[in-house]
Order: C-alpha cells, then sequence, then structure tokens
C-alpha cells in the first residue's frame, strides 16, 4: 500500500528491528462520532517510508473503556520490557486528556488499557497530546493544556540545544502579529534550575 493510500492523522514512525511502523489517529471522523480504535502499518519495502503494510488492528476500545471520542496522536515508546501506546482520549464523562495503553507482545499489539480509570493528565483540566520522555532514567509526560480552556494562556517547553545548553521556551500567541518566543537559558546546580543569566530571541 502506497502512503498516499493511507487516511491517517497526526503520524508518528517508529524505527524497530530493521524496519518502520507507522501509526495515527485512522478514524473517518476523529472529531465526532465514538472512537474505533487505531491502526498500524509496516514498511513493505526496506529503508522507504512510502510503501506499507496494513493496516493492522493495534487497538480496539473494550465496551466498558472510559473514552468514548478524540482517539488522537497514538505514540509508541518502549519501556520496561514493553510497548506503551500514549494517546488523546475524550471520556464519557470529565475532560479530554492522555491515556495510556501497553502492549506486552510485540510492537503491533494489542495494546490494552493501562489507565483504567481515566486520564493520566489532569482530572479538570482539557488537555491533549502526552510524548513519553526519559532523562537520566526519569520518565516524564509531555502534554498541552487546551487552549480552550486555557485562553488566551500560551505555552512553554524545556529543551537542550544541538551545543547542549538547556533553555525554557515561553511563548503567549495572539497579543501581537509579530510577537515571536523568547528563549531563556538555564543552568543546573544542585539538582536546581536557574537563569543563566541571558535572555535570547530567534
Amino acid at each position: 500500500m502506497h502512503i498516499s493510500d493511507i487516511q491517517i492523522r497526526n503520524p508518528v514512525v517508529v524505527p524497530e528491528a530493521g524496519g518502520y511502523y507507522r501509526f495515527g489517529s485512522t478514524g473517518k471522523d476523529i472529531r465526532k462520532g465514538p472512537g474505533t480504535g487505531f491502526d498500524g502499518y509496516v514498511s513493505s519495502v526496506a529503508g522507504r517510508l512510502s510503501d506499507f503494510e496494513g493496516p493492522f488492528p493495534v487497538f480496539r476500545p473494550p465496551e466498558d473503556l472510559w473514552p468514548a471520542m478524540n482517539f488522537w496522536v497514538p505514540e509508541i515508546h518502549p519501556y520496561q520490557g514493553g510497548w506503551y501506546m500514549f494517546a488523546t482520549f475524550k471520556p464519557r464523562k470529565g475532560r479530554r486528556g492522555t491515556g495510556i495503553l501497553k502492549s506486552t507482545g510485540s510492537i503491533l499489539g494489542p495494546y490494552i488499557p493501562w489507565s483504567c480509570s481515566g486520564p493520566v493528565t489532569p482530572g479538570d483540566w482539557e488537555c491533549l497530546d502526552g510524548p513519553f520522555f526519559m532523562e537520566q532514567g526519569i520518565p516524564y509526560l509531555v502534554f498541552c493544556h487546551e487552549w480552550q480552556q486555557a485562553g488566551d494562556g500560551g505555552h512553554g517547553m524545556l529543551f537542550r540545544s544541538v551545543q547542549g545548553t538547556l533553555y525554557l521556551a515561553l511563548h503567549t500567541p495572539n497579543q501581537t502579529p509579530w510577537e515571536r518566543p523568547r528563549f531563556i537559558a538555564l543552568q543546573e546546580a544542585a539538582g536546581k534550575l536557574g537563569i543563566a543569566g541571558h535572555e535570547e530571541e530567534l
């Protein structure tokens, strides 16, 4: 199957065992109606991201599972001998958030609920996305507090430059048409973060 024949949104590609695995939001209408699950695809030509086999049903929701709709952005990560899927779900009651599924076998699942009682993001926040991040053996979840609830809000993130400098990026959108994010260099000392003394605008 050529990539142009795959109906998918929010794709993620995972290299594994010499091949590529592709996942994404695959419902016909992912904003409305009940969530149908997630599918996966496997590269059919070594080293190419244009031809895939599939779809393979990696997750189908049990009838009593808490999410009802908005099955979005499935991300797959290996962790402690299993494969974990972090995805956005809208509960039957409550606010949208990040749920976690787990496969103890193949990267293609089947994935079963790991966060069985609801989202792992704050219950009173509208949240989405949820990439898994590891640093010095500590797992983190990076997620978005939805602008629809937060208002003009803005966002921030920590990242390292190619040279190794740690930065805090801050952005408050929609204040002026020419506004750009600010990048603040940080320094680490005694297990704490502090401002390194200069701010950069890129």
